[in-house]
C-alpha cells in the first residue's frame, strides 16, 4: 500500500506508513544559484542511510518512486 503524504511546506513532503511512522521524504533541491530545480526522493528501509532514490522532475514522480521502494 502507498504512503500517506503530507506537505510540511511548498518544498517538502513527508510520507507515512499505515501505522503513522514517517518513512519517506520528498524535497525540492535548488542548485546552480537557483537556476536548477529537482525533487529528491528518499525512503527509510531500516538501514543507517536509507534508500536514496535520486532526483525527479515533479514531486508526484518522486512520491511514486518512494512509494514503490522497499
Amino acid at each position: 500500500m502507498g504512503l500517506t503524504w503530507r506537505a510540511t511546506s511548498t518544498q517538502r513532503w513527508l510520507g507515512s506508513d499505515d501505522n503513522g511512522k514517517q518513512i519517506g521524504h520528498v524535497g525540492l533541491v535548488v542548485s546552480q544559484g537557483g537556476t536548477k530545480h529537482a525533487w529528491h526522493g528518499w525512503r527509510n528501509n531500516g538501514t543507517a542511510t536509507g534508500i536514496d532514490l535520486g532526483k525527479f522532475s515533479t514531486a508526484e514522480e518522486a512520491m511514486v518512486a518512494v512509494d514503490a521502494a522497499e
